[in-house]
């Protein structure tokens, strides 16, 4: 057997980083930041704690590279939203939201966990909040361009509804009313569609 090449030992390593985010991802929302040790993440991936080392120095910045992956996810699947008329483009950015929530469901579960956790949301705070005031400036864009007073505001508030339906849904999936809040929003923000 020939030597690997380095494209070869590249997708090698993204292909285990990968892994180790996925698996990472899995225990952080199943069983909490602190109650996951690198050896349980190394076991569910099938690799040693010291590959795990090799990628990420600690458990945190793994956990900051989980975050900076599950706002990246969302900027890209969002990116698609962008629409010329305001009113369609929040639609879609509604639409898009539904979708990303049930898609990613386990990064939203550890988001809204995170945000119960004082100690880690401060440590990470600085990297939610670049892609937050992103999110936010988006949607007070799209605010002003259909007239709304007080933009800015009305976008915190769009924010704080879609954290408080994924906390909820997160708390009650059998029974959270999903798609009915999805048709109440869309009818508050777009009344006549």
């Amino acid at each position: 057997m020939s030597p690997r090449t380095r494209e070869q030992f590249q997708a090698m390593r993204a292909r285990t980083r990968a892994k180790i985010l996925d698996r990472s991802l899995e225990l952080f929302a199943t069983k909490g930041f602190h109650d996951t040790s690198i050896q349980m993440i190394a076991q569910a991936a099938g690799i040693s704690k010291g590959l795990i080392y090799s990628h990420f120095k600690s458990k945190d910045e793994l956990l900051e590279a989980i975050i900076r992956q599950g706002f990246e996810i969302m900027e890209r699947e969002t990116s698609g939203s962008a629409d010329p008329d305001p009113a369609s483009y929040l639609a879609n950015l509604i639409d898009d939201y539904y979708t990303m929530l049930l898609k990613h469901e386990t990064f939203w579960q550890l988001y809204m966990g995170l945000m119960f956790q004082p100690g880690i949301v401060l440590r990470y705070k600085e990297t939610m909040m670049k892609y937050y005031e992103r999110m936010l400036s988006r949607y007070a864009r799209i605010f002003r361009s259909l007239g709304i007073k007080n933009a800015m505001l009305e976008a915190r508030l769009l924010g704080a509804i879609f954290d408080g339906i994924a906390m909820n849904y997160f708390f009650d999936r059998k029974h959270y009313p999903l798609k009915r809040l999805k048709k109440i929003l869309l009818r508050r923000y777009l009344p006549d569609r």
